[in-house]
């Protein structure tokens, strides 16, 4: 009997920001964190968040392909979260690289609490500060000079947002899915909206009416997203269809959940 293809698909929200407990945590940061005042790096609590995702991956290796790809964000929040667990495999295997896609950024929405800019020149400072993480030969799915740069400053639509989610998801489907002979794991680390917008691009469940408030949404049932929470999906049939094994887990965390993000668009336009 033919071995079950699997594909595994982990969405990371990053942990604790900085900036959400610290308003002056730019002060002490070193020359490279000084030119990216978009870009706030983990809380102390954060970085243990961090860490503790690491222990869970690495008790959960036995039962995950061996066959990891690894997607990440261009915050250094994002890389600081994969850190641990990437600096880890890389002790057996030093090819274990993170590949940085734009495709699953922040979403630049105008949304109250978020003051971040886009990331120009994302990448550069990024390998000064992660020089043995990042995969620097890697081409992005969405690529920021198009997508972002040339209509700086510009904010996104739920629609934009929806819409480059799914361009990225449909590449990464079609690159680690079509034609596969042995089962694989993607693992994304990102940000509360953009986890959420994978989720439901994979599920197939992107609502038509995305003006609900934060209550309606829980009726749907839709993903939440705490920080440093770990949703993971799979797929069976070749990335044709995805089911949800688990929500939104914070069950690996020594913290309490926090910071619970729903979607909703009541101040969005």
């Amino acid at each position: 009997m033919a071995q079950e293809k699997i594909i595994f698909c982990f969405v990371i929200r990053h942990g604790q920001r900085s900036d959400f407990i610290d308003e002056n945590w730019l002060e002490n940061q070193n020359l490279v964190h000084k030119s990216r005042k978009h870009d706030p790096i983990l809380s102390d609590l954060g970085l243990e968040q961090a860490n503790d995702i690491k222990n869970y991956f690495l008790s959960q290796l036995p039962q995950i392909p061996p066959c990891i790809t690894f997607y990440s964000s261009p915050y250094t929040r994002c890389l600081q979260t994969l850190h641990p667990l990437l600096s880890h495999l890389q002790q057996e295997n030093a090819n274990a690289k993170v590949n940085i896609e734009y495709g699953i950024m922040e979403w630049h929405a105008r949304k109250p609490w978020n003051n971040d800019a886009l990331p120009h020149n994302a990448l550069y400072p990024l390998q000064q500060v992660f020089t043995s993480l990042v995969n620097t030969s890697y081409q992005p799915i969405i690529s920021l000079q198009e997508e972002f740069t040339n209509r700086f400053p510009f904010h996104e639509s739920a629609d934009h947002l929806y819409a480059r989610t799914r361009k990225t998801v449909e590449a990464l489907v079609k690159r680690h899915c079509t034609d596969q002979t042995s089962s694989e794991c993607i693992f994304l680390v990102t940000h509360a909206a953009s986890a959420i917008a994978i989720i439901e691009t994979l599920l197939g469940e992107v609502k038509e009416n995305m003006s609900v408030s934060q209550e309606d949404s829980r009726q749907y049932k839709q993903p939440q997203m705490s920080v440093a929470s770990v949703p993971q999906l799979q797929s069976k049939d070749g990335g044709k269809t995805w089911t949800l094994v688990q929500n939104g887990c914070t069950a690996h965390l020594k913290s309490a959940a926090m910071y619970v993000f729903f979607f909703f668009f009541s101040w969005e336009s």
